[in-house]
């Protein structure tokens, strides 16, 4: 799964920041990461879709729920996504450690 390069930059911002980033700084990053899809994306952001960024992050909230002993049927539900993708990154994952 390829990361969206606007989301890499601001996620080593924020491991660089560590402890600091809470608060006011948080709310300020993401003002600034909006800003800067819009100054670089105009209305349609090219630059990394919502709609993946979203996908993504509901990917990841299903396999945190799964994780912490939520049945992957339930986790698939709360995360909002299709119960065969979470199947399907659980056998990609699978594989891969396997190796």
């Amino acid at each position: 799964m390829r990361k969206d390069v606007v989301d890499d930059i601001f996620d080593r911002v924020k491991q660089i920041l560590g402890d600091k980033f809470s608060g006011e700084v948080s709310v300020l990053l993401e003002k600034e990461e909006k800003s800067v899809r819009k100054s670089y994306g105009g209305e349609s952001h090219y630059i990394g879709h919502q709609k993946r960024r979203e996908t993504d992050k509901a990917k990841q909230a299903a396999l945190v729920l799964i994780k912490q002993g939520v049945s992957v049927k339930e986790a698939s539900k709360q995360a909002g996504i299709c119960h065969d993708v979470v199947y399907r990154i659980l056998r990609k994952r699978a594989v891969n450690s396997s190796r």
